[in-house]
């Protein structure tokens, strides 16, 4: 199934105004589709780590409480009557409820649509759970979605994925108009100094202090 032949897809990830980066991730990807593809019907199912916290927007279609398994079979009943025609799953550690998440393969264990799965972690060494899971989700995504090719490898030589399955498609940024960045340090008192920013989350095997 190609991009012509999609009229209706499924989204599920964390979404604005849940704060963290895989919600902006998720609200800027549905932003893009509507923008690249306005006749094209998408319907959000957001993971809710607060149920009745957050105040989502109209594209929003329904909230998944992360540690409620009865709200996934739900859910998976939903998108199966929606019509939607591919499931698009953006996938992180912590975001989906059971043991490593497994709550979400009992999610798309009861789809008969395609599965897409984007990994915006992955796992070198991962638990037992986190493999037994990962691998579930891996045997059901139709493609499987990576931002480096260093996550390609892994998947290969770690879970025995086929090269076939695999797509490489660089995390990306929102499309911003370039500015003077003096004119934004001067907001936080940081004139006159160099200022490095990175993405996402700080940690020891980052190699930030080697840049630095």
């Amino acid at each position: 199934m190609d991009r012509s032949e999609i009229q209706h897809l499924a989204l599920i990830g964390n979404f604005l105004p849940r704060k963290c980066g895989l919600a902006t991730f998720t609200t800027d990807t549905y932003n893009a589709l509507k923008l690249r593809y306005p006749e094209l019907r998408v319907d959000v199912y957001a993971m809710d780590d607060h149920p009745g916290l957050y105040d989502y927007p109209k594209a929003v279609t329904a909230a998944i409480p992360q540690n409620d398994r009865n709200a996934y079979l739900d859910t998976a009943r939903a998108i199966e009557a929606s019509g939607a025609q591919a499931l698009w799953i953006q996938h992180e550690y912590g975001i989906y409820g059971g043991p490593a998440g497994e709550y979400l393969i009992a999610l798309i264990d009861r789809l008969s649509i395609p599965v897409i799965s984007t990994l915006h972690t992955v796992l070198e060494r991962p638990s037992a759970d986190e493999r037994r899971v990962m691998e579930a989700l891996l045997r059901r995504s139709s493609r499987v979605i990576v931002m480096a090719e260093k996550g390609r490898e892994i998947l290969k030589r770690v879970h025995g994925v086929e090269d076939s399955k695999l797509v490489m498609i660089p995390h990306g940024v929102p499309d911003r108009s370039f500015a003077d960045p003096d004119d934004f340090k001067a907001q936080f008192g940081w004139q006159g100094r160099d200022v490095v920013l990175t993405f996402g989350l700080l940690a020891p095997n980052k190699g930030i202090e080697t840049m630095i």
